[in-house]
């Protein structure tokens, strides 16, 4: 299994923290190998994705898929358009019961974690390779 699991797992997105696999995920970053690596993974473990590159993908996304209740948004932080802080506020209006959490190359920032932490969202370390494995 991929070490990105096990950083999904500490996120709040594995069995560890009583999430079902049964959980409707939206995938939202704009770079397509991290993507589609993360939505990899996370459907070999049963959960449902569905995929975006940006906010007009993701809220069209969502739109089409009303029988799809999206229960976690998986995002990127940075982001050409619209950043995934200001993707999680506005997905958030319109689906308030949304879990969140947030991928990044930017945890060092003590700042930074605190906001994504007072939000009550998780972060995720990029980068992530599909080689590693859990220890």
């Amino acid at each position: 299994m991929h070490r990105i699991m096990g950083r999904f797992i500490k996120a709040g997105v594995g069995p560890s923290k009583n999430i079902k696999s049964s959980t409707n995920m939206l995938d939202v970053e704009d770079e397509d190998q991290v993507k589609n690596l993360a939505a990899q993974v996370l459907r070999e473990q049963g959960y449902t994705v569905l995929e975006a590159s940006n906010r007009i993908e993701a809220f069209r996304v969502a739109e089409e898929s009303p029988h799809t209740k999206i229960q976690l948004l998986l995002t990127d932080v940075v982001m050409p358009l619209m950043g995934g802080k200001e993707l999680s506020e506005q997905l958030g209006a319109q689906l308030p019961e949304i879990r969140q959490i947030f991928m990044s190359g930017y945890v060092a920032d003590a700042k930074f974690r605190r906001e994504i932490e007072h939000r009550g969202a998780t972060i995720v370390e990029k980068p992530f390779f599909p080689d590693e494995q859990i220890q």
